[in-house]
């Protein structure tokens, strides 16, 4: 049977299961009939670029977007390693955000440039539609004064009703309590900290004085107790102060205290229950307290979507609260090897899309071979490494991953830098093969130029080179950039190749091929 003896409600049932530029590209223009189904199929349209060839993006904002543009109500835009530069290609096409007449959503990932996003938010202030807002992964180091104007860029969308605001803000008390000011309004709020610590009575205060309407309230603070201070009797402290009137007659939000030490790792942190929160450091032992009465609140954890999972037999401290939970919902897993079989009673493996494994200076790569055996739909392997790659790696028959990353755990040793052999190893094996996307350090710039020619279905490349002797300083000057002006003589003129503005080591390459 062919595609198109397929009845109409089938093919419209198909459709479901792809994204909206993978429709637009693969069925637009064949003939009348899968138009006038993309028609009946697309009365809007959601555009998620975060995953894109550059081939296709080129293809969809020359071909398509300009007879969609007022259809489109929602836009995702990443700067990340699989889209390098993307935005400001995107606006390079004339991609105005203002165009958008029907822009209900726009998601803004890794960025780094405030002035650019702050002439994006200007863009947004004409849009009768816009009501969501997401900067997710943006890292700005401006000062306190610019942060606090681009704060105001957004308050100034007067449509807006939803703002999801991720790891952009200097993390200052001062900061948080205007941008509080800001927001009298506020019902909801989730918050997750690192670096800002408040005691129960510090938040009440807060909240009383600035967010008045507040109905849901998730926090999630990371910190570190003094150390020459017992420890327990600042616990209790810290718990009393969720203990109050406020915080268990009026709100009921109740609170949970984890710390967790090991060999390598401090943690002690602090969130309202149940777990709100998609990241979690999770070890079946550890000292655990809480304000709730109601034991069965700890093992809700169904919003956890990324684990970090500890070995028990790391352990170094003695006091500790042991229980079980399971985390249905994980998508990305962090583990070191070697790792216990509890592991496979917590999580199932055959649901989980993304491993971030650390192996040991020595270590056995058949258990990583049977781990990765049992993830049958795992797309995105990072493995952290100190030494050489062992050529096992490379024979595995894993054929659902599409992105590998390699991250050396030491920096001194050259050996963690991918050599000639390495480079052709993983070229010629399954993972190569398969890989879409490669985050990789390369002993020499020839290195960079066969994996590009050999991985054929590559179409991103992030790469830092031994012999690449820009700097800090380089950057600072007028100086050339050397190998990037070298790359660019020696691939593709389609191919996008720039310095990554946070990380000046790696060279991001965008593959058109």
């Amino acid at each position: 049977m062919k595609l198109e003896d397929l009845a109409n409600e089938i093919l419209l049932d198909l459709f479901e299961l792809l994204d909206d530029i993978q429709l637009l590209h693969a069925f637009n223009g064949l003939n009348s009939r899968f138009n006038m189904l993309l028609f009946t199929r697309f009365q809007t349209y959601h555009l998620d670029f975060r995953s894109i060839s550059k081939h296709n993006f080129s293809i969809v904002c020359q071909q398509y977007l300009p007879t969609i543009i007022d259809q489109v109500i929602a836009l995702h835009l990443s700067n990340n390693n699989e889209t390098p530069n993307l935005l400001q290609l995107f606006l390079s096409y004339g991609f105005t955000l203002n165009r958008f007449n029907h822009l209900q959503m726009l998601s803004l990932y890794h960025m780094d440039s405030l002035s650019l996003l702050n002439e994006i938010l200007l863009q947004c202030r004409c849009l009768s539609y816009f009501i969501h807002l997401n900067l997710i992964n943006c890292n700005f180091d401006q000062k306190e004064t610019e942060i606090l104007y681009l704060i105001n860029n957004i308050w100034s969308l007067s449509t807006l009703t939803h703002c999801n605001l991720d790891n952009i803000f200097v993390s200052s008390i001062y900061s948080l309590e205007n941008l509080f000011r800001s927001v009298p309004n506020l019902y909801y709020l989730t918050i997750h900290t690192s670096s800002i610590f408040l005691n129960g009575y510090e938040w009440q205060n807060i909240i009383v004085n600035h967010l008045p309407k507040i109905k849901v309230f998730r926090l999630k603070m990371e910190f570190s107790f003094p150390t020459k201070k017992n420890k327990e009797e600042q616990i209790e402290e810290l718990l009393d102060s969720f203990r109050t009137h406020f915080w268990i007659d009026e709100h009921q939000w109740f609170i949970q205290y984890n710390y967790i030490q090991t060999n390598a790792f401090n943690c002690d942190v602090l969130y309202t229950l149940p777990y709100a929160f998609e990241n979690l450091t999770y070890a079946s032992t550890q000292l655990s307290k809480s304000t709730c009465p109601e034991n069965k609140m700890f093992q809700c954890f169904d919003r956890v979507k990324i684990l970090r999972y500890l070995n028990q037999n790391q352990y170094i401290f003695n006091e500790s609260n042991t229980y079980s939970s399971r985390f249905l919902n994980v998508r990305h897993l962090e583990i070191d090897l070697p790792f216990n079989d509890q592991l496979f009673t917590i999580i199932s493996l055959d649901r989980l899309v993304s491993l971030h494994i650390t192996l040991p200076l020595y270590s056995d790569h058949f258990s990583l071979e049977g781990l990765l055996d049992r993830m049958t739909h795992l797309d995105s392997l990072t493995i952290q490494h100190w030494s050489s790659i062992h050529s096992t790696l490379f024979q595995m028959k894993n054929e659902s991953i599409r992105r590998l990353v390699f991250v050396q755990s030491s920096t001194i040793s050259s050996n963690s830098y991918f050599d000639n052999i390495e480079c052709a190893a993983l070229s010629n094996s399954s993972l190569g093969f398969h890989c879409e996307v490669l985050v990789v350090d390369v002993q020499h710039r020839t290195n960079i130029l066969e994996l590009i020619k050999m991985m054929t279905n590559l179409r991103s490349l992030t790469v830092r080179c031994k012999d690449d002797e820009w700097n800090i300083w380089s950057s600072s000057s007028a100086e050339e950039d050397e190998l990037v002006t070298w790359l660019r003589r020696h691939l593709p003129l389609t191919c996008l190749i720039i310095r990554d503005p946070k990380k000046i080591s790696n060279i991001q390459i965008w593959i058109d091929s």
